[in-house]
């Protein structure tokens, strides 16, 4: 996990004007155990545990998030200056291992989905 200053930086939802902040989370105890890679533009932004979340400011644009697990869950996204966006992440019963499912939320449902979890020190 992060330290609690870049924890508490990152639940202020404020990126730099210029910018953009991408916010991954899993605010479910199901599949606790998996550690679930995610990718940021085909370089690991780190992996997901349970009431866990990631944060990365990114410039405006198209970017795409890629989740690995039993499945390859990808999701395309476009950002704008001085805004966030929010993607819930949610693990499934796989065959062998969990499997990922993504979804693009509100500001209000992502704020209040990253505000249970803990940020996961960023390796991008």
């Amino acid at each position: 996990m992060a330290n609690t200053n870049d924890d508490g930086a990152a639940k202020k939802f404020s990126p730099s004007p210029d910018m953009s902040g991408i916010y991954i989370y899993r605010n479910e105890y199901f599949g606790a155990a998996i550690k679930m890679p995610v990718l940021l533009n085909g370089r690991e932004l780190g992996k997901t545990v349970a009431y866990s979340y990631l944060y990365k400011e990114v410039p405006p644009g198209k970017h795409i998030i890629t989740a690995d697990g039993e499945n390859t869950d990808i999701l395309k996204v476009e950002t704008r200056p001085g805004q966030n966006v929010f993607i819930h992440q949610q693990i499934k019963m796989g065959f062998a291992v969990g499997r990922s499912g993504m979804t693009i939320v509100d500001s209000k449902e992502g704020q209040a989905g990253v505000r249970e979890c803990k940020l996961i020190e960023s390796q991008y």
